[in-house]
C-alpha cells in the first residue's frame, strides 16, 4: 500500500504513464483518454485501436515475460500499482479493433494549505 504525500503522488503518476505508454505502444494509429469521477473514484479509460490483448485478454496481469529483446512490464506493474493506490485496473473490452482499459483510484482530498477552507 502506498502511503499520502509524495509517495502516493508518484505512484499515481506513474500508473498513468505506464497505462497510457502501453496503449500507444500497441496502437496502430490512434488513441484517447477519458477521465472523469464516479462516486468517490478518479475513472481513466483509455482506449487504442490495436490488436487487441493476447488470448483475448484472459490474463493481461501476467507476470512479466521477455518480448523479443525487453520484458513486458507494462500492464502487470499498471495492475501492482494500482492495487497498492486502493484502486483497480480492468479490460473492458478488447479484440482485433482495440483495447479499452478502465483504471479506477479512490479521490485523495488534498490536506495542504492550498484546499479551499
Amino acid at each position: 500500500e502506498v502511503g499520502e504525500g509524495r509517495g502516493r503522488r508518484e505512484a499515481s503518476e506513474r500508473v498513468l504513464v505506464e497505462l497510457l505508454d502501453n496503449a500507444v505502444r500497441h496502437a496502430r494509429s490512434a488513441m484517447s483518454v477519458t477521465v472523469d469521477v464516479d462516486g468517490e473514484q478518479l475513472r481513466v479509460r483509455v482506449l487504442d485501436d490495436g490488436p487487441g490483448l493476447p488470448g483475448g485478454g484472459v490474463d493481461p496481469f501476467a507476470p512479466p515475460q521477455e518480448i523479443g529483446s525487453r520484458v513486458g512490464f507494462g500492464l502487470w506493474l499498471v495492475e501492482r500499482l494500482a492495487a497498492a493506490l486502493q484502486g483497480s485496473v480492468g479490460v473492458e473490452r478488447t479484440g482485433d479493433e482495440g483495447t479499452v482499459m478502465c483504471l479506477r483510484l479512490p479521490l485523495v482530498a488534498r490536506l495542504d494549505s492550498e484546499q479551499p477552507g
